[in-house]
């Protein structure tokens, strides 16, 4: 019989294998309380270049300039279209669970942490959780002038049915947008193709390893280059973007970063790596370091798509 990946090579996602979680008892003896005393504090400059058109918005409608049809506008701030921070910081941290053995939310297998006892996962110790403030703080991400935004109409897109999967699923890569002409769906803002964002990150009481394992989850120090997923129809093959990191903190003298380079930081943490987390890895670089994959949609009969 098949295995469960095998099964979904026909979809537009995949599935990373989880990883095993440490004991959570192993985490009581680690301060991860915020503490900029305890860790390293300091800026990361970041940059996010548009693959394929990216959509993100806060539900607001405008009018095309065509003045016929209603569209899904993009978000803005003071008249620049803006990627909230919080909207980077939400895909950042599922990324980031995929490459640390972090809780997982909801789960029969694997359960939420335990932060009143000081049971904390490093998603939890990084981003936060419930009753637990979080060591990152993100700024909005502003589309660079000038700027001329595309209109796309994107089908009605469904929860895919998947039962018992063993991982965490991610949205593959294409730039076949085209998935039929008769389509069904709704009228979008996107950023095109080229098109930049930059904000930053700003981090406080950071250990080296977690300042190692938030730099590969942006993309650092990986064997093949990976691009991310951001934004609305993902499986739709939209919002692919490719993510450069840089150290921000000059001459800042509350910054206290490691001696060591970004790039070192996330390759020393692919070297650590045991073998669950290779096994991750490798699933990533798979699907993540190609925008060229097939479009995996068929339209089927008058206004149907799957």
């Amino acid at each position: 019989m098949p295995n469960q990946q095998t099964q979904i090579q026909d979809k537009p996602y995949f599935i990373v294998p989880f990883i095993k979680p440490k004991d959570p008892k192993e985490y009581k003896n680690l301060d991860r309380r915020f503490s900029i005393a305890s860790g390293y504090c300091g800026v990361l400059n970041v940059t996010i270049t548009v693959q394929t058109p990216l959509i993100f918005g806060q539900g607001d409608l405008t009018i095309q300039p065509d003045g016929v049809n209603v569209v899904h506008a993009l978000s803005r701030e003071n008249g620049s279209i803006a990627l909230a921070g919080s909207s980077f910081k939400g895909e950042l941290r599922s990324f980031f669970e995929c490459i640390t053995p972090s809780c997982v939310l909801l789960s029969k297998e694997r359960t939420n942490c335990k932060i009143a006892n000081g049971e904390i996962c490093p998603a939890c110790a990084v981003f936060g959780g419930l009753g637990l403030k979080g060591k990152l703080r993100f700024s909005s991400f502003i589309a660079h002038l000038p700027v001329r935004t595309e209109y796309k109409v994107v089908p009605q897109l469904w929860s895919p049915r998947i039962d018992n999967h063993p991982g965490r699923k991610l949205y593959k890569h294409s730039k076949i947008l085209e998935i039929g002409t008769d389509a069904i769906g709704f009228n979008y803002e996107c950023l095109p193709v080229k098109s930049e964002l930059t904000g930053q990150i700003f981090y406080e009481g950071l250990t080296y390893e977690e300042l190692s394992a938030l730099l590969f989850a942006l993309g650092l120090g990986w064997e093949k280059p990976i691009y991310h997923k951001l934004g609305y129809a993902k499986p739709a093959y939209y919002g692919s973007v490719k993510i450069d990191v840089t150290d921000g903190n000059g001459g800042n003298p509350l910054s206290s970063k490691p001696q060591d380079s970004l790039e070192t930081l996330a390759s020393n943490y692919r070297q650590n790596a045991d073998a669950d987390l290779l096994q991750a890895i490798r699933v990533i670089e798979t699907y993540w370091s190609d925008l060229n994959g097939p479009n995996q949609w068929k339209t089927v009969g008058a206004n149907r798509v799957y």
